[in-house]
Parts: structure tokens; C-alpha cells; sequence
């Protein structure tokens, strides 16, 4: 039960300490001071951020010290600080699997290759048993919370304004990757009821939904969903959202309790959002109790 990675590494990394011990902020000149460095001031030529970086145009002017304050190292030093810690750990491994007998711990297994599936159904293959879920991220397999609108007005939400802001696609392929998109279908109050329909659900239903993260800070104008501009109901009755003990403030869940009739092969899921025009709830994750194994 106790953790003994530490240990087990130490005589690896050891011949790296000076690697390790490396601290970012020593790349700046002067006194660490964030008027100075706001100004583009003591701060050395490798921490400015490239002309033609992406980041420069998503987040810092051209030339600037790119996040660079006393308690933050900034992301161009994130990323040498983290090539030299790869470096450390690559030449230690590199060493343990040329001569394992040189190793004080335990000798690492010989590694061995995964048989190659056949066909991508492994994708589709439930994590979790009797669970369902859909998700609006990007890449995915399986269902998408889109999927579960109901028909009648599918093509209508998705055709709202409010989709392209709540859509997660970073500008200028930055941050999140255009492969790698963290969005949500968004839930506007001119929209109405925005129902989703749940099918092959299980009883005593369990029920989870949650909101997109949008970076460091909540976006503006998303309504939280278990907040009073946000009303949830399940088959017509109140839903009750409680959220996750494990939330952050970069995304939020929350666990939904209602009553539901026994025996209904599906329920319907109805979230409608109340505010202004520039408002609207976001759904990214429906998950669900599901009869499926």
C-alpha cells in the first residue's frame, strides 16, 4: 500500500538532479516584476513568443513575454521545462532496457505488442457496465448528445446561433487542437424546451449531466446548469441537480434526481434556460443508467 515510485526512480534520475532542480523563472533577467515584463521588459529573446506561432495570434501580441509573471513560468518556458524533463526520464529508461541488471529495483517486464484488432468495434465497447454515454467532445465513438435531440426539432437547435460559440473549435487551430474538440449543445432561452431523449434506461435511473470545460475561466454567458436560469425536468417532473464532489472550475457535472415512471423503456430529458439573448445553458455529457451489459 505504500507508493514506492519515488524510490524506485531515484537511482535512475539521479545523474539528472541538476535537470530536475531547474527552475524556469531563472531564464528571466532581473527582478521578476509583471509591469516589467507586461512592458516586454528583462525578459531574455528565447521567451518571446515566435512571429508565427498560433498562440501569438490566439493569446499574446507578437514580441510579448507570453505569460510570463513571478508565479507563472509562461508557456514557451512550460515547454522547454517539459522537453528537459523527457529528456531525464528517456535517458533513464533508455539505459535500464539496454542493460536491466544495472537497475536496483525490480527488472521492468519485456514489453510486449497488443494484438491489432480486426475492425474498430473495441471503440464502441462499453468502459463502464450499464452505463450509456453520449458526449460532444471530439474525437469520440458512439452516441454524440446531439444524437439524443428529439427528431422533431433536431435540425432546428443545432441551426441556432448559440451553437457556434458553445461548437469548443479553438481559432487558428490553437489551445485545443482543431482533432480535439471540447464542445456542447448549447440550450439558448429563445429555443424553449430542448428535450433529449434517453432510450434502453435502467431502474432506479442514474443520471449525469455536464458542462464543457472552457479554459481557465467559465465562458461568459454560459448558464450554469443547476443554477436558477436553468430548469431541468425528467418525464415532466423537477429534476434536482446536485453536483459532483470532484468538480473544478474548469468543468462540472451533476447528478440528477427525479421521479420516473417504472417500467418506460426510455424518459425524455428536458432542459430550458431563462435570461438574456447572449445567455444559454451547455450540455457536453448525458449520462445514463442504461439496460444495455
Amino acid at each position: 500500500g505504500v507508493d514506492d515510485r519515488p524510490t524506485v526512480a531515484a537511482p535512475l534520475l539521479e545523474p539528472h538532479a541538476a535537470v530536475l532542480r531547474y527552475d524556469p523563472r531563472k531564464l528571466l533577467k532581473g527582478p521578476l516584476q509583471e509591469k516589467r515584463l507586461d512592458a516586454n521588459g528583462d525578459c531574455l529573446a528565447a521567451l518571446q513568443i515566435p512571429r508565427d506561432a498560433c498562440y501569438a495570434k490566439r493569446f499574446h501580441p507578437v514580441g510579448r513575454c507570453s505569460s510570463q509573471v513571478k508565479w507563472h513560468p509562461g508557456w514557451l518556458v512550460h515547454q522547454a521545462h517539459g522537453s528537459a524533463l523527457a529528456a531525464a526520464w528517456l535517458d533513464a529508461l533508455s539505459a535500464v532496457l539496454a542493460d536491466p541488471s544495472s537497475f536496483s529495483g525490480p527488472a521492468p517486464p519485456k514489453p510486449t505488442l497488443p494484438a491489432i484488432p480486426a475492425t474498430d468495434s473495441f471503440l464502441r465497447t462499453p468502459l463502464s457496465e450499464g452505463l450509456a454515454c453520449a458526449t460532444a467532445y471530439r474525437p469520440r465513438a458512439g452516441l454524440g448528445v446531439a444524437d439524443l435531440l428529439e427528431p422533431e426539432r433536431r435540425d432546428a437547435v443545432l441551426a441556432h446561433r448559440s451553437q457556434k460559440v458553445a461548437a469548443g473549435v479553438e481559432p487558428d487551430g490553437c489551445g485545443q487542437g482543431p482533432s480535439d474538440q471540447r464542445g456542447a449543445v448549447a440550450v439558448a432561452p429563445d429555443m424553449g424546451p430542448v428535450r433529449f431523449v434517453l432510450k434502453r434506461v435502467r431502474r432506479p435511473l442514474t443520471l449525469v449531466l455536464c458542462e464543457p470545460a472552457t479554459g481557465w475561466n467559465r465562458a461568459r454567458g454560459m448558464i450554469p446548469l443547476d443554477g436558477a436560469g436553468c430548469a431541468v425536468s425528467i418525464d415532466g417532473a423537477k429534476a434536482t441537480l446536485k453536483a459532483l464532489p470532484r468538480n473544478s472550475h474548469l468543468q462540472r457535472c451533476y447528478a440528477a434526481a427525479a421521479v420516473v415512471t417504472e417500467g418506460a423503456n426510455e424518459v425524455t430529458l428536458e432542459v430550458r434556460a431563462s435570461g438574456g439573448a447572449h445567455l444559454a445553458a451547455r450540455v457536453s455529457q448525458v449520462i445514463w443508467s442504461s439496460s444495455e451489459p
